[in-house]
């Protein structure tokens, strides 16, 4: 029965010292969930209004990922503005500045990639 799920749903895991659980709460700054070190992996938690810089990641694949809140996500001179379960993909050489919305924090989680 390996590999398949029973009638809950749940996924069958044979052998759980290869599983981890982690709370996305945990992750403070960056992670490198695999032993190669990729992909890095950001929790970004920013108060309403609150922003980061334009920087850029070369040589990165950027998937941004808006676990809660909204933010205002500048790439390369055009903002996209982007709701809790809404997903931005860019290459990293562009310039990126992500910015909370106001009335709530809000939160992202962000996946960097050799590309």
């Amino acid at each position: 029965m390996t590999g398949e799920s029973p009638a809950n749903d749940e996924p069958v895991v044979d052998d759980t010292s290869t599983v981890e659980v982690a709370s996305l709460a945990d992750l403070d700054g960056t992670a490198r969930p695999f032993d190669g070190g990729e992909p890095d992996v950001v929790r970004l938690r920013l108060d309403p209004g609150e922003s980061v810089a334009p920087h850029s990641h070369p040589g990165r694949g950027v998937v941004f990922f808006v676990v809660e809140g909204r933010f205002a996500v500048t790439v390369a001179d055009e903002t996209y503005q982007v709701d809790a379960g809404d997903c931005l993909r860019f290459d990293g050489d562009h310039e990126v500045s992500p910015a909370a919305r106001e009335g709530a924090p809000a939160t992202a989680l962000i996946v960097l990639g050799r590309s």
